[in-house]
């Protein structure tokens, strides 16, 4: 959906180029590096057995790989992934959809399922909060 925004913002109101020809190209790069972090993240659920949809019960609180750098690593992938196609359409008003993104993300799943995780893991997930950034 934020992808579709995204590119209805470029084509209904482009406004301002703001990266121009050929340096557009340097979105394939972010949004590589975001599928590799996005795959990685996923298989850690996968190996570890635990649900990975938001809101479903976690066994296993997974803090290893690049849960390490980030609490978030898929939503951190997913912002970079709208921040690549932003980047390879070039113009201002894609941004704006890749921070709207960030902010419903943050405000309204990211905090909730920060409040399921205090209740499930009550003495691990506060000392990992102190450890590990939300984002990066």
């Amino acid at each position: 959906m934020a992808a579709t925004l995204l590119l209805s913002l470029h084509f209904i109101l482009p406004g301002l180029t703001m990266i121009p020809q050929p340096f557009h190209l340097l979105g394939f790069g972010v949004i590589a590096v975001a599928l590799t972090l996005f795959g990685w993240s996923i298989l850690l659920f996968q190996l570890a057995g635990t649900a990975i949809k938001p809101f479903q019960e976690s066994t296993t609180l997974i803090i290893n790989g690049p849960y390490q750098i980030s609490r978030n690593p898929i939503y951190l992938a997913m912002a970079m992934i709208l921040f690549g196609l932003a980047i390879l359409l070039g113009t201002l008003t894609p941004f704006i959809a890749v921070l709207g993104f960030v902010f419903l993300i943050d405000r309204v799943f990211i905090q909730a399922e920060e409040t399921h995780l205090k209740t499930t893991f009550p003495d691990k997930y506060p000392a990992y909060c102190r450890q590990v950034r939300r984002w990066v």
